[in-house]
Parts: C-alpha cells; sequence; structure tokens
C-alpha cells in the first residue's frame, strides 16, 4: 500500500495530550501539528484545503453506531450496523462516493471510545435474541491509518464476550500486523475490497496490491480470524472474465473456505451527478462510459442483463474454487437478480438478516450465538 502523506494534523484542544496524537506526529514528521478550539474546528472543516491530506483528531457528539442506511425498498438490504468512528479514506479510489457525499475531505478520527461503546451495549441488550453483525468501514477505510489509530483492538476487545454479535473490519490496505496477536475469541471478521489487478492499478492506485492484499489475508487467518470478502464494485470492461477469474483462483490458493463467514457481490453504482466529478478528478478512468441506467434507487447501474451475467460468473468461480458452501450475498439488489443467479430470493430484509445468523449459527458453534428464530427477526427494530 502506498502511504498516504499528511501535511496538516488538526487536535482538539483538550485531546493534545493523548497517546493517538503522539503517534501521528511520530509516523508524519513533517506534517504541521495545529490545536484548535471547537470553534476553530467547525471553521476548519468548511475552509480547509479540499484534499485528504489533513487529519482531524477529536471527539464525536452525535450518534456513531447506526444502521447501515442500504436503500430503498425496492433492493434487499441486510441490516448490517456500522461504526462510523473513521470518516474518510486517504486511498482516493475513482469510484468512490465518499468522496462526493461527505462534505469535507479531511480524514476524521473520533476517539471517544467509552461513549461509542456505551451505544452499542444499548442496542446489543435493547435485543439479546438478535444476532448483530457490526463493522467499520462504511465512511473509510477501517485498517489504513489503525496501527496510529489503534481502534480496531479497542473494539475487538470489547466483542470478545459479546455472544450477540460478530464484528468485521473492512479494508483495501495489507495494514494487520499489530492485530495479530490480539486475542478475538473467534468474534471478529477482517475482510477485504477485492478486484482484479488491472482495476486496483487504474481505479485503486493508492491501495494495496491485489498480492499484498491476500499477503494480508494469509497473516489474519493464521492468526485465527474469521474472514469476509466483497465483490464490490464489480466493474465491467474488456477483459472482465479473464480478470475475474484469476482473481478468484489467487484467493482460493491462500483463504480457506472454512474460515470465511460471507462474501459480498455488488455492481459499480453512483448517483449520476457525481458522473462529471469523477472525470473532471480522474480524467484518465474509463468505469464512466460502459452504457448505465438509473435504477428504482436513483443511482446508475449496469443493465440488468449484463449484471446477472456477471454475478453468474462471479459466483459459478466462487462456489468452483471455493466452495458451494460459501455464504454469497448481494448488496442492493433486488429479488429478481438473486432469484436469476442463486436460484432464490430473500423475502424481506429480515428474512436476509435471518439466514445469516442461521447460516453463522450452524457454521460457526463455537460463536455460541443465539439460535435464530425467524419469526423474530421480523420484529427486530432497525433504527
Amino acid at each position: 500500500m502506498i502511504n498516504p502523506k499528511i501535511e496538516n494534523i488538526y487536535v482538539d484542544k483538550k485531546l493534545e495530550s493523548k497517546e493517538i496524537c503522539k503517534k501521528y506526529i511520530a509516523k508524519f514528521p513533517t506534517a504541521k501539528l495545529i490545536i484548535v478550539t471547537p470553534k476553530e474546528k467547525d471553521e476548519i472543516l468548511e475552509k480547509v484545503s479540499r484534499t485528504k491530506n489533513n487529519i482531524l483528531i477529536t471527539e464525536a457528539k452525535g450518534d456513531i453506531f447506526k444502521p447501515c442506511p442500504g436503500t430503498d425498498e425496492s433492493h434487499i438490504c441486510c441490516q448490517y450496523w456500522v461504526i462510523n468512528q473513521v470518516w474518510n479514506c486517504p486511498l482516493n479510489c475513482t469510484y468512490c462516493i465518499l468522496q462526493y457525499y461527505l462534505k469535507s475531505p479531511m480524514i476524521i478520527t473520533y476517539i471517544n471510545y467509552e461513549k461509542i461503546k456505551t451505544e452499542i451495549t444499548k442496542k446489543l441488550n435493547s435485543e439479546p435474541k438478535r444476532f448483530f453483525r457490526i463493522g467499520t468501514g462504511e465512511l473509510g477505510d477501517s485498517l489504513v491509518y489503525d496501527n496510529l489509530n489503534r481502534s480496531a483492538e479497542k473494539f475487538i476487545k470489547y466483542f470478545v464476550n459479546k455472544n450477540n454479535a460478530i464484528f468485521e473490519l473492512k479494508t483495501k490496505s495489507d495494514n494487520v500486523d499489530h492485530l495479530l496477536k490480539k486475542k478475538h475469541n473467534g468474534k471478529v471478521v477482517i475482510s477485504w475490497s477485492l478486484n482484479p489487478p488491472e482495476i486496483i492499478m487504474n481505479e485503486e492506485p493508492l491501495s494495496a496490491k491485489l498480492k499484498e492484499r491476500l499477503a494480508a489475508v494469509k497473516k489474519v487467518q493464521n492468526a485465527g480470524y474469521k474472514l469476509g470478502f466483497h465483490f464490490d464494485p464489480i466493474i465491467y470492461y474488456d477483459n472482465w472474465k479473464k480478470g475475474y477469474s484469476y482473481l478468484i483462483k489467487e484467493l482460493f490458493k491462500v483463504a480457506k473456505p472454512e474460515n470465511i463467514t460471507w462474501i459480498s457481490m455488488g455492481s459499480l453504482r453512483f448517483p449520476p451527478e457525481t458522473k462529471d466529478k469523477i472525470t473532471d478528478k480522474f480524467p484518465k478512468t474509463k468505469i464512466v462510459y460502459s452504457e448505465m441506467f438509473r435504477g428504482k434507487d436513483n443511482k446508475l447501474r449496469y443493465f440488468k442483463p449484463l449484471r446477472i451475467e456477471m454475478y453468474k460468473y462471479i459466483y459459478s468461480l466462487l462456489c468452483k474454487y471455493g466452495s458451494e458452501d460459501l455464504f454469497v450475498y448481494f448488496c442492493m439488489e433486488d429479488k429478481e437478480v438473486w432469484q436469476e443467479v442463486m436460484g432464490f430470493s430473500p423475502e424481506n430484509n429480515g428474512h436476509l438478516d435471518f439466514l445469516f445468523a442461521k447460516y453463522l449459527y450452524n457454521k460457526f458453534p463455537k460463536m455460541n450465538i443465539p439460535k435464530p428464530i425467524f419469526d423474530s427477526y421480523q420484529n427486530f427494530i432497525t433504527e
């Protein structure tokens, strides 16, 4: 992985003595340290340079633990829960919605962990019969700066004894060495977003290369962590079949199916208004020139027949080189796509949530999760 350059490290005045600040300064000795008051912090978020070379270390005021926003009812969503402890990502992938969705390009790290853990505990205690899948990585890569933040190990320690939850760290990095000796009790999934090498080179150039990611997969697998993989976004290009075939063959030379919790698939999608922003910022990218249409969720997508063709091909490779017993699901797809590719479709979001819990309950009995009951998953509160 290419280490991003940091120009300025902004620190909330009341946090300047914290160890995390010293770690960032040691990691980026040429960066300028700027101590800010609450008023100055708000001004900085509005005026800071439009780059991701700035970091703000602060505390969150609002809720950090929330249900994944997903999409509208026209698509099946998995009722995942997210910890938005880090905002924004320095990897600058061409297709990343964060660079157009988040108002400030700064990397923001919230370090009031006790507040965050209190939010999670309240939710877990309110629905003890439900099994929660919880993770970081929605608004920023989970591990790019984690050797400095050390937030993952705080959450890992928290989830060790939680029977009705599993914790996921999502990344495109290979920054895992600091986690290899942590006690996780089988309650932690480290997952990677994956694409063929040519897509990584052209669309994800600051992220870890495929070989680097797979080397990290091997490390965490040997350390007893569970694995997850996200083929999202799947990108259409001239040699896509060859590229994804190579990717999946290489993946299962390393990853053992018995250690894999889940694998997601989702095709390239983005709001129409971001198309011009992508071409302006990344003039060499070709991802916006495929034929796309506006879906029910108002995002541009490949035509459904093409999406189904790609999903079927990739799914067949996962079964061939991995296992037919893998839990593979779609992110933001409708029932027709599920039916065409998998031969079935979840009835609704609650049904998919139940299927996750049932699969993990049967595959990993040592996790001691509550036995999932279908009717219960239709009535859980998702807000």
